[in-house]
């Protein structure tokens, strides 16, 4: 995420903060609904899932 609003601020310090929030926001949800993203494609497995803010794709592996 640091690396991203790093990026971002090159151009808008504002946007920079406004995506980290809409990150975070999006990955506060997948601590209910885990299973909130679609299976990435490229890897077939249902654990490996993907959500998509803005124009970052966020992967993340769901345990248990």
């Amino acid at each position: 995420m640091r690396e991203i609003v790093t990026y971002i601020s090159q151009d808008s310090p504002t946007y920079a903060v406004a995506t980290a929030g809409r990150i975070a926001d999006v990955v506060e949800h997948l601590r209910r609904l885990p299973r909130l993203g679609r299976i990435v494609p490229e890897y077939e497995n249902e654990r490996i899932r993907e959500l998509v803010v803005g124009s970052y794709r966020i992967v993340y592996h769901v345990d248990g």
